[in-house]
């Protein structure tokens, strides 16, 4: 947990120095359905809340159209939206 805590007070430290965001605020996440995005999403999803940044989150991805192609990851992105 302590690394946890670390990463997220960095985030949120960045955040604030660069004042990256004003309430009122939409923020677009382009999630990939990995790691990273999922990671992003829910580190500036508790953020928020911790700290009422006030900005609303989105979850962006793109469907290309190819049957099989990432199935699995936007069901991913899907599930990530609603937790």
């Amino acid at each position: 947990a302590c690394f946890i805590a670390q990463f997220e007070e960095e985030v949120h430290a960045t955040i604030v120095s660069a004042s990256l965001f004003a309430p009122g605020d939409r923020v677009a996440i382009g999630a990939s359905g990995g790691k990273d995005s999922t990671v992003l999403a829910y580190v500036l999803g508790e953020l928020n809340k911790r700290h009422n940044y006030g900005i609303e989150l989105l979850l962006l991805s793109i469907d290309e159209g190819i049957a099989g192609y990432r199935d699995d990851s936007l069901m991913t992105v899907v599930q990530n939206e609603t937790d």
